[in-house]
């Protein structure tokens, strides 16, 4: 059975991290690097013009924040993926990230092979967490339920009764 090439749209303000990820990714048979973005702006603009199935995207950017860009560009084209390539594991950012509707979240040193899988599996409408992230976040998840800490609104009570049983699933590493 022949599968369909994923087409990917490459976002992070570092050329050569966007040039080393399309080397790597143009060698995957069944990956296309249809375009690069260095800032939310472009990242936007890039999505609405080339429809890529996968968006990489990091978390800061120049001129606006990768958590905004994922929300303008699930608005404009509800069908896109998107995997969030950052190296910050911060457990709020894991949260936002999620909260704004990112597919997925790795961390820029994540391994080839595990990134061609977190690729192909948020391709394929699942959800991703890198397990660095998930085990931490999944700390953090219990800690501020247990405790009842948190900022003022808490960041989980913002989440539906169905995102709350999800999180701690996916930070499990479940899809």
């Amino acid at each position: 059975m022949k599968h369909s090439r994923i087409t990917l749209l490459i976002v992070d303000d570092h050329e050569v991290v966007r040039q080393g990820l399309r080397t790597l990714l143009e060698l995957e048979p069944d990956f296309h690097v249809i375009g690069e973005a260095s800032s939310a702006e472009e990242a936007v603009t890039q999505t609405a013009r080339l429809h890529p199935r996968v968006v990489l995207l990091d978390i800061k950017l120049h001129g606006g924040s990768g958590i905004t860009a994922c929300r303008q560009i699930l608005a404009a084209t509800p069908a896109t993926r998107i995997l969030m390539l950052t190296s910050f594991s911060d457990d709020t950012m894991v949260v936002d990230a999620v909260q704004s509707g990112a597919h997925g979240y790795a961390l820029k040193d994540v391994r080839t092979h595990d990134l061609i899988h977190a690729i192909r599996t948020v391709a394929s409408g699942l959800g991703y967490l890198d397990p660095r992230v998930a085990q931490q976040t999944l700390h953090w998840i219990r800690h501020r339920t247990q405790t009842g800490s948190g900022t003022s609104p808490d960041r989980l009570t913002r989440l539906s009764p169905q995102e709350r049983a999800i999180l701690p699933l996916l930070a499990e590493g479940k899809t």
